[in-house]
């Protein structure tokens, strides 16, 4: 094998490590919390991977593959699809968001509000305190969001 072709395959190699190690620190950091990803989101995080180390933009799952293709493959890009399968504008995502904050936030306060009830078994009010803490954490990751994008 000749030098060249030596040197640009420990180059190859050296980008395809650097991508796997990536998404392993992003485990173990807890930026990503299930070690099972789908095809969509290995497609995401090497997007990001290559932008932010290469400088090159290389298209979503969606720009190279399609809607249902991407959607097969695991896509949940809210960006990118409403029901009925067209683009979502940033300003109908951003919508959505503040939507899904005010709805969260109702029906966490509803079940904090009915489990006060002394009717109420125990069990059904240790299930009403799970889903609580389920709905405000899915709300505060939104908030968040909302938070970034200057809209709370």
């Amino acid at each position: 094998m000749s030098e060249k072709s030596t040197n640009e395959n420990q180059l190859k190699s050296d980008a395809i490590m650097g991508f796997v190690d990536l998404m392993i620190q992003a485990l173990d950091s807890g930026f990503v919390e299930i070690n099972n990803p789908t095809l969509a989101e290995i497609h995401r995080v090497a997007e990001s991977h290559i932008k932010d180390n290469y400088n090159i933009q290389v298209g979503s799952i969606i720009d190279r593959h399609g809607n249902d293709l991407a959607m097969e493959c695991g896509s949940l890009d809210l960006r990118s699809i409403d029901d009925d399968g067209l683009l979502m504008s940033d300003k109908e995502l951003d919508d959505l968001l503040v939507d899904a904050n005010y709805e969260l936030t109702n029906a966490s306060n509803f079940l904090r509000g009915a489990s006060l009830d002394p009717q109420i078994p125990k069990g059904v009010k240790e299930a009403f305190a799970s889903k609580i803490n389920d709905l405000e954490e899915i709300n505060n990751k939104i908030i968040g969001v909302l938070y970034k994008k200057g809209l709370v």
